[in-house]
């Protein structure tokens, strides 16, 4: 091996960028009536706890109350705000939950 230096992955620039953050019990409640009151909802599709139910479309009231009762292992939301249109995805885990967005 040569002691050349690493070069690092180039980043696609076709690819979308993707934004990550956390939100507690208090930020997930303020997200949804954020999109309740701001956006233009397009498709809301959760992903269950229980492995045995399928991943199903719903509205964005029952998403919420499905990751209020915990009974949602993810929750993806795809909507309209001004010009832009968007999909973020809520992923429950040990720490609140981690949500990623994405400008589409």
């Amino acid at each position: 091996m040569s002691g050349a230096p690493f070069d690092p992955p180039r980043e696609d620039p076709e690819a979308p960028e993707v934004l990550e953050g956390r939100l507690d019990r208090v930020g997930v409640e303020s997200y949804f009536r954020d999109l309740d009151e701001l956006a233009e909802i397009d498709q809301v599709l959760v992903r269950w706890v229980d492995t045995m139910r399928e991943s199903a479309a719903t509205t964005l009231e029952e998403s919420r109350d499905a990751v209020r009762s915990g009974t949602a292992h993810a929750v993806q939301i795809r909507y309209r705000y001004g010009e832009e249109t968007w999909c973020d995805t809520l992923l429950a885990d040990d720490k609140g939950h981690r949500i990623l967005r994405v400008r589409s």
